[in-house]
């Protein structure tokens, strides 16, 4: 059963952390970091690196598979203090997430910027590379600030 952020493969469920949003509202398909201290952790957008950034979504998300197209909440932001999930990208695993404003091809290789967005690789870590999203036909994408496209993790 697929959900709104975690796409596959089927065949195995991704990790999880569970933890409280800090800061501010955000959307699901975010990269976030843990804060320090003992779980639950505050999660923050604030990636600066260090710390493994995981993918947002909102605490029920295992339990709502995805039914034809993609529902309105996947758009809604997530509010500051509520309880929520974050998927530990592991290699190979396909995801729904964040893209800053850009035109990306297929292959790209990108890195999650310090709004918790994936962005064209400059000096840092490459995280996940751009795939095209189902049915999508070019192998480009323009995309607007936070807009969704599928990723899979490198």
């Amino acid at each position: 059963m697929l959900n709104r952020i975690y796409l596959g493969p089927a065949d195995r469920q991704p990790h999880t952390v569970t933890g409280v949003l800090g800061l501010n509202d955000l959307l699901p398909g975010t990269f976030v970091t843990p804060g320090s201290g003992e779980p639950p952790f505050q999660l923050q957008v604030a990636y600066s690196g260090t710390r493994r950034p995981l993918i947002l979504d909102f605490q029920d998300a295992l339990d709502a598979p995805t039914v034809g197209a993609q529902p309105a909440r996947i758009n809604s932001p997530i509010k500051q203090g509520n309880s929520v999930v974050a998927y530990v990208p592991e290699s190979g695993q396909h995801y729904q997430a964040r893209f800053a404003e850009g035109d990306y091809s297929t292959g790209d290789p990108l890195e999650v910027d310090s709004n918790g967005r994936l962005r064209h690789v400059g000096a840092g870590r490459i995280v996940a590379y751009y795939a095209p999203n189902v049915g999508l036909d070019a192998p480009t994408f323009v995309a607007d600030d936070d807009d969704l496209a599928t990723v899979i993790i490198a």
